[in-house]
């Protein structure tokens, strides 16, 4: 999943880069900035969360998504509490990507 979404915003003509774990999206973020960030609650120990928590710490305000299973509430309520999350269920759909989209905004 986080390889094909990649793919998709890559040719869409955004920067991307996919990582896999809270370590390496804290490394990525300090490195570099992006339009949009989006998480998987996969990631062990509320990574996604931790992840958004570091970024706002920083002030950094940049727009967040979360893709979530079904059931996974109290990392999503914790997450939406830290500043607006688009929260992407994995069966997604066109209508939540073209959600994500507009969320982004147009290409640098």
């Amino acid at each position: 999943l986080r390889e094909n979404l990649k793919e998709a915003i890559k040719e869409w003509g955004y920067k991307v880069a996919a990582v896999s774990s809270e370590e390496k999206a804290n490394i990525e973020m300090d490195k570099n900035r992006y339009d949009m960030v989006i998480l998987d609650t996969a990631l062990q120990n509320d990574g996604a969360v931790s992840v958004i928590k570091a970024m706002r710490e920083k002030g950094d305000e940049t727009n967040c998504a979360l893709i979530f299973e079904k059931g996974e509430e109290l990392p999503i309520k914790d997450a939406v509490a830290l500043g607006p999350v688009l929260l992407l269920k994995k069966d997604f759909d066109d209508k939540a990507i073209n959600q994500l989209v507009k969320m982004i905004g147009p290409r640098r």
